[in-house]
């Protein structure tokens, strides 16, 4: 990612760090992530808490409507320890007795959900940033101009490069990226009168790119462009000048 403009250099780097003894680019500073999200677990637990909590107020509904696999409501039902003809509600109450983790998880996310529509950070992660968490294995290659390296699972956060040219319309982003599974690769430019960052093949030469390296394969392997993908590469998003 090249920064081409910098008339407000402290407020662009005070964006991607909190305070903590490294350096990252953290997507939570530009798109904050709700505080309920991060005490609503995306478990088991979680989502049979909440399926719990909700039929335990419910009178003669089946348990296959709370979207529960067979195998876990015969388990929900031998926890809870109640003849084989309990109501719906009886087995959730005395289930959540004996279990009380299953009813603070359960609550946590029936919380999330009410309050932002998702019911963990898993899904509003991925709907808000792009990508499943944020950002990790970060590095900063150059500072003039400012370049920077990070690796995402498993998409390129375009959320968050929207959400910098709105906050930061004089500066531009040069990005380029590569998947680590030679699915796809992408390139261009995000900044506020124009973006034409957009996704594209995968080859040896984005690759080299982005890696500055050619890609290893052994000898039997063809090349990208033969369809073949090589062997292992470290996953990475990259920007560079």
């Amino acid at each position: 990612m090249i920064v081409t403009k910098m008339e407000e250099p402290e407020e662009w780097w005070r964006a991607d760090r909190k305070p903590q003894p490294y350096t990252t680019f953290d997507f939570d500073a530009i798109i904050p992530m709700p505080e309920v999200l991060r005490r609503a677990e995306d478990s088991t637990a979680a989502e049979e808490g909440m399926a719990m909590i909700t039929a335990r107020g419910e009178r003669g509904a089946p348990f296959a409507t709370y979207g529960l696999y067979a195998a876990r409501i015969a388990w929900i039902r031998a926890q809870a320890g109640l003849c084989a003809d309990a109501s719906i509600s009886a087995v959730a109450g005395a289930f959540l007795e004996k279990h009380p983790r299953w009813e603070e998880a359960g609550k946590a996310r029936m919380q999330a959900l009410t309050e932002t529509g998702f019911v963990s950070w898993y899904p509003w992660s991925i709907a808000n940033w792009g990508t499943k968490w944020g950002a990790y294995a970060f590095s900063l290659a150059a500072e003039e101009p400012l370049t920077i390296k990070f690796e995402t699972a498993w998409n390129f956060p375009t959320p968050v490069f929207e959400a910098l040219i709105a906050a930061f319309p004089t500066l531009t982003f040069d990005c380029i990226c590569f998947d680590e599974g030679w699915n796809f690769a992408g390139e261009g430019v995000f900044a506020a009168d124009v973006t034409t960052f957009r996704e594209v093949k995968a080859t040896d030469a984005m690759y080299e790119r982005v890696y500055l390296r050619k890609p290893e394969r052994d000898e039997d392997d063809e090349d990208a462009d033969g369809k073949a993908a090589p062997g292992a590469a470290d996953p990475q998003e990259a920007a560079r000048g």
